[in-house]
């Protein structure tokens, strides 16, 4: 076991010491590291490539500066980011790394496709609110679904931006009084609120992932204040009035 456990430190610190080299080119007099880049060295490191940011031409400071001084993202890198990095980079010469930054990218890009599509959604939706209150004064409108909660209700999955589709509604007691029983109230059936939809449904297919159903038009589902205490609170949602 002694033996095992040698030659395996052996290794690590053999490739740390090219890991460490081919990173900041030093020269091949260098002791070898401990399995990982050592703190003392990685500050040096840092702070010599951060003297080389400069300022900009109007004295302000570049992007790569103010994120260097930020401390949210120092403690981030130095507690995650760069630990992580290097047991990757230790475990196989970086093929894991490639990968585990495909995945990062992809979260990175599907994260702020949510945000975009978010905003516009809440910002369209907004713009409907003093139509609804001309219904009912007291109605609230929202949305609910993954692209509110981030994550799929069925499958946990997280959520899609090139395939989803917007859960809105309508909390009134006066509205849902319009219709017969207790089951799925479909906005489109008010005449005001068909209109509304129509309108919203054109916005929303500016997204490529936005799905699109002829025989299942965007619509608001209303609710009745009990219901949505019981059905969607639970659940999670997001109002814009």
């Amino acid at each position: 076991m002694q033996d095992n456990a040698a030659t395996t430190k052996k290794k690590w610190e053999s490739y740390a010491e090219q890991v460490f080299k081919r990173s900041i080119n030093l020269n091949t007099d260098t002791k070898p590291l401990q399995g990982t880049f050592e703190q003392q060295q990685r500050t040096e490191f840092a702070a010599a490539q951060y003297q080389k940011i400069g300022l900009n031409d109007d004295g302000s400071k570049p992007f790569l500066r103010n994120l260097a001084e930020n401390k949210t993202w120092k403690n981030f890198s130095e507690n995650v980011a760069l630990p992580l990095i290097d047991g990757y980079l230790l475990l196989d010469g970086g093929e894991s790394l490639m990968t585990f930054s495909k995945e990062l990218a992809s979260i990175y890009k599907a994260g702020r496709a949510r945000k975009e599509i978010i905003s516009t959604v809440e910002r369209t939706l907004s713009s409907t609110a003093s139509t609804v209150k001309q219904l009912d004064a007291e109605a609230m409108v929202g949305y609910r679904g993954s692209l509110a909660t981030g994550v799929k209700y069925k499958t946990g999955a997280p959520f899609d931006h090139m395939d989803f589709d917007v859960d809105a509604f309508i909390v009134s007691d006066k509205l849902a009084k319009k219709f017969a029983g207790a089951g799925f109230r479909n906005g489109r059936r008010i005449g005001e609120l068909r209109n509304i939809s129509n309108s919203l449904e054109e916005v929303f297919k500016q997204f490529p992932g936005y799905r699109i159903d002829p025989k299942k038009p965007f619509t608001f589902r209303i609710f009745t204040t009990k219901e949505f205490e019981k059905i969607v609170k639970p659940n999670g949602f997001k109002t814009v009035n």
